[in-house]
């Protein structure tokens, strides 16, 4: 946790490095995509594969990428792009940023105090698994045939 704690306090990035990167790849990836925009939050994203059809004020996108992972795809990166840079932030989801990372490892989590066990375990004795004996049943002892071989 400590060690966490360290690495998360020298981020620069407003998101995770690794949620960053992946950021970054978005961006690059969707400049060469043509945009027509139909109202003020849907766009036409059209790319060599076909076209997508994203809204970013329900954060859906034809391409499904954006629901199934909680995190903007390529088209929905073009589309926040048309409007602005700083825009992209606003649709990822907080879980992703540096500060909410930062936030779970700032209160320590105490160890359990051994005190609180009980004693009727004796320590000596170990835990054996169950016996096994013949099960109950028909056994299988015909081979099953395999596939195209004949049945004698």
């Amino acid at each position: 946790m400590w060690k966490r704690k360290l690495a998360a306090s020298r981020w620069t990035t407003r998101l995770t490095p690794k949620m960053q990167a992946r950021l970054d790849k978005r961006i690059t990836d969707c400049h060469r995509y043509k945009v027509l925009r139909a109202s003020e939050k849907v766009f036409e994203i059209i790319t060599n594969t076909g076209k997508h059809t994203v809204d970013l004020d329900s954060q859906t996108c034809t391409f499904q990428w954006w629901k199934k992972h909680s995190f903007p795809c390529s088209h929905s990166m073009k589309a926040t792009v048309q409007i602005d840079e700083e825009e992209v932030y606003k649709h990822i989801t907080p879980y992703y940023t540096a500060e909410y990372c930062r936030g779970l490892y700032s209160k320590p989590i105490y160890p359990i105090p051994d005190g609180d066990k009980t004693d009727n375990i004796s320590r000596n004795k170990y835990v054996m698994p169950p016996p096994v004996g013949t099960q109950v049943g028909r056994t299988n002892f015909v081979r099953k045939c395999s596939y195209g071989e004949k049945f004698r």
